[in-house]
């Protein structure tokens, strides 16, 4: 997730994009963003069962393939916060949230297209739905939309101004964002709206907003329901990991309510896997929720679920990425690979 909120705060700029945007659900057309395409790629193509890793302060995507080991870098970004990954098919999408852009790179060939969304936005998510590509733009409250098949901007989604979206997930026909409920620098209203806005998929129009736990960053669509990571404000009170029902009422349920700075979280059905901001990550039984245990990992920031067990990359600035053994929970390093959010392919 961007911490964007407290580096852009100053910026005029940010005044300027949160007074552009603040009806609900409204639509804006007329931001198309233009893209530009690379042919230098990377060869051979990335093997399947890589974890790939944004190095945020080397400004690159790598991959580490996971039988051999071995390292590879795929892409170098022009600015320095490469903020999300997500991988659909061949294509891994890339949110670069200081220059603005959403880049697609082609794993089988390294060919490369970045796509230029609306200036100053501080693109943070990404979502894949069936035809379609959601980014939450969390200074402009905005969610943009791309076209796969085109790999075009059709239209930018206008939240709410107090919205500052971050998680964002798509199923059941909608489309679900962490809306923040951030006002501005030191305001006491900070986070007291914070809500799971709900957008139909097919027309983008406001289906519902749900309260909940302070500032929902991390969101993860599993069966009928949408698991929700919020961080109380990162003051270690009021965050938890809820979970809510997909569907009408939107009922919440609270999972884990220990109180921390709660930024990632996902589950496979039997476990609950969720970091802090405390360097701490959580293992609670999905349907008891007792907690199973509780490890000591630095700044997690991607949590990717597998057969072989559960990969954690570090944050910015850290270099590790771990794998936890579901069945004993010990952990080793597998790379130093770089610290950012992953994915794998």
């Amino acid at each position: 997730m961007s911490k964007g909120k407290w580096m852009l705060i100053a910026s005029a700029m940010f005044i300027v994009c949160l007074s552009a945007c603040s009806e609900t659900g409204t639509l804006n057309t007329g931001l198309n963003g233009s893209s530009s395409s690379s042919a230098t790629g990377f060869t051979p193509a990335v093997a399947k069962g890589s974890l790939l890793v944004l190095d945020q302060a080397n400004q690159a995507l790598k991959a580490i393939n996971l039988a051999t080991g071995t390292i590879t870098n795929l892409l170098t970004f022009p600015d320095k916060e490469p903020n999300d990954i997500q991988i659909d098919g061949n294509y891994a999408y890339v949110a670069d949230s200081e220059c603005g852009k959403l880049f697609r790179v082609d794993l089988s060939n390294g060919g490369s297209t970045s796509l230029s969304l609306p200036p100053y936005s501080n693109p943070d998510d990404i979502a894949i739905g069936s035809n379609q590509i959601f980014v939450t733009l969390a200074v402009s409250n905005m969610v943009s939309v791309i076209s796969k098949s085109s790999y075009t901007l059709l239209t930018n989604i206008n939240l709410d101004s107090d919205s500052y979206p971050e998680g964002i997930v798509v199923g059941n026909g909608n489309i679900y964002v962490a809306s923040c409920g951030y006002l501005a620098w030191g305001n006491p209203g900070n986070y007291t709206n914070s809500r799971i806005t709900i957008l139909s998929e097919s027309d983008y129009s406001v289906v519902s907003n749900v309260p909940c736990s302070q500032d929902p960053e991390s969101l993860q669509a599993y069966g009928t329901y949408i698991i929700i990571a919020a961080t109380g404000n990162y003051s270690n009170i009021n965050g938890m990991i809820q979970s809510m029902n997909a569907s009408a009422p939107y009922a919440l349920t609270n999972l884990i309510t220990n109180a921390e700075g709660w930024t990632y979280v996902k589950t496979d059905g039997r476990l609950v896997y969720a970091s802090d901001d405390n360097d701490n990550v959580i293992v609670a039984n999905y349907n008891t929720l007792a907690v199973v245990t509780n490890i000591a990992l630095q700044n997690v920031q991607g949590i990717n679920i597998s057969s072989n067990g559960v990969y954690f990359s570090t944050g910015y600035l850290g270099t590790v990425c771990y794998l936890m053994n579901t069945n004993n929970f010990s952990v080793k390093v597998i790379s130093n690979i770089g610290g950012g959010a992953s994915a794998l392919y």
